[in-house]
């Protein structure tokens, strides 16, 4: 019995000729594949030997996202290539081309080795049927813009760096996942991209011309939606910058002594993938990341930050590269503090607070998570709008209590609706007594001063209490 092909999707497709391309081309470009977290299939890593190939070959191609010929001098005089270059224009697939040790040209029109195969190919009168189709496979693909490796005795490593962080990017690779239920984001979007210097033009993101260093605290009330935002921010621009890095839950990673850990997946991302272990001790980390990455232009996100403490050991502005960004997310707009930078390039702080959402689309949230839709049964409405008062219109709590809802019975829902009602000043108290704690000293004395004068009450008496 033939062993199957495994029922998942292979991100690239490799096609080349196997006698043409150099162990060490191959395995360097396959190295910096794995590196990067690309899983790609090769034909004499993935088939056994001995059995028939043309089914498989078929069914990789289809269910890879992107195909990478290779093309070589003699890439045409095999059957088997050709007829993958031709399935790969069938199966209408993104393909980006490399040409190794042979010329564009020479690969869109046939001419040279490709002519002489040709000939070859009709003289033997192989596949006559199939010809046509193979060089018109050669001329579409050949046509796009692709890496060149004139030397084929090294040299190549900085250049398939490039092109695997070319894949990366169509892969989309860096992306953050974000829920499928995202509502009410044009109130806060513009303004977001605007203070980090970017703007949508006809669905086209364009960054203005602009210098220096930049960093956007985006701050507010715990479950307002500050990560989901950042994340749709993010999603929208990294692709811009050289490397980029989204790093979650970083306050509750350095409280559990993991910072070292943070370093690494930093170090890693911005890297566009690597080694899983680079630096071993906190030092060490932060000396590497300004080593590495000074001259790069980068965007990194630190979510969940309330002290800059815990942020100087990841990301500083002035480590990195001129028209850098930051983002924090963060209950406190003020958590970032700007460090004068030795080579005179200017950095900026700007904060953007969210704020709960409005009641229309604080119910819009609702319904999507607790019904598919947005036009509810009408006996549901009443309660749709006390549950999502009684939650404050924060979305995460929307998020939550709808998704469990849903498909719930009427009694159920009254349940939850007076568990929720019984549960509002105890979730009040925790969400005063969280914001409490992020003030310094001074300002907690003023908060219990305010909070302490009672109406008709002596106003010496709080300095007593």
């Amino acid at each position: 019995m033939g062993f199957q092909i495994a029922l998942c999707n292979y991100q690239v497709f490799l096609s080349f000729r196997g006698p043409d391309v150099r162990d060490s081309f191959l395995e360097c470009f396959h190295d910096q594949l794995k590196g990067a977290g690309i899983v790609a299939f090769l034909d004499h890593k993935e088939i056994e030997y001995g059995e028939r190939i043309d089914d498989k070959i078929v069914e990789a191609i289809k269910r890879s996202y992107i195909c990478v010929p290779v093309f070589s001098e003699d890439f045409a005089s095999s059957p088997a290539c050709l007829m993958e270059v031709a399935q790969m224009v069938e199966s209408d697939k993104t393909i980006l081309p490399i040409f190794y040790g042979v010329e564009p040209s020479v690969v869109r029109y046939q001419r040279g080795t490709y002519e002489n195969s040709f000939a070859e190919h009709e003289r033997k009168n192989r596949y006559p049927d199939s010809i046509e189709k193979w060089k018109a496979a050669l001329g579409k693909i050949a046509g796009k813009m692709g890496p060149t490796f004139k030397n084929v005795n090294g040299g190549y490593l900085e250049c398939l760096k490039d092109f695997v962080s070319k894949l990366r990017k169509l892969l989309r690779m860096d992306e953050q996942d974000v829920t499928e239920n995202l509502v009410g984001i044009d109130r806060d979007m513009p303004e977001m991209m605007r203070k980090l210097g970017f703007y949508e033009d006809e669905q086209v993101v364009k960054e203005r011309e602009m210098t220096g260093r930049w960093v956007l605290a985006v701050w507010g009330l715990p479950g307002v939606g500050k990560t989901t935002l950042t994340k749709v921010l993010y999603n929208k621009i990294s692709h811009l910058f050289e490397g980029c890095s989204f790093l979650e839950n970083v306050r509750e990673e350095i409280e559990e002594k993991r910072v070292v850990s943070l370093q690494n997946r930093l170090i890693r991302d911005l890297k566009g993938g690597g080694d899983s272990s680079i630096v071993e001790s906190p030092n060490q980390g932060t000396k590497m990341i300004r080593q590495l990455f000074k001259e790069s232009r980068v965007i990194i996100v630190l979510d969940d930050v309330d002290d800059f403490e815990q942020i100087k050991p990841l990301a500083e502005l002035t480590w990195f590269g001129p028209r850098s960004r930051i983002i924090l997310t963060t209950r406190r707009k003020d958590v970032y503090q700007i460090q004068r930078s030795e080579d005179q390039v200017i950095s900026y702080k700007h904060d953007h607070e969210i704020l709960p959402m409005n009641e229309n689309h604080a119910l819009e949230l609702f319904r999507k998570c607790a019904f598919g839709l947005n036009h509810p049964p009408k006996n549901y409405d009443k309660m749709s709008r006390e549950i999502i008062c009684a939650i404050e219109n924060l979305p995460f709590a929307i998020d939550i209590v709808g998704r469990y809802l849903n498909g719930k019975n009427e009694n159920i829902w009254r349940q939850t609706l007076d568990d929720l009602k019984g549960e509002l000043q105890e979730k009040v108290e925790r969400m005063l007594e969280a914001c409490y704690k992020l003030l310094g000293k001074k300002a907690r004395e003023i908060f219990l001063d305010v909070a302490c004068f009672f109406t008709r009450v002596e106003k010496t008496m709080p300095f007593y209490m």
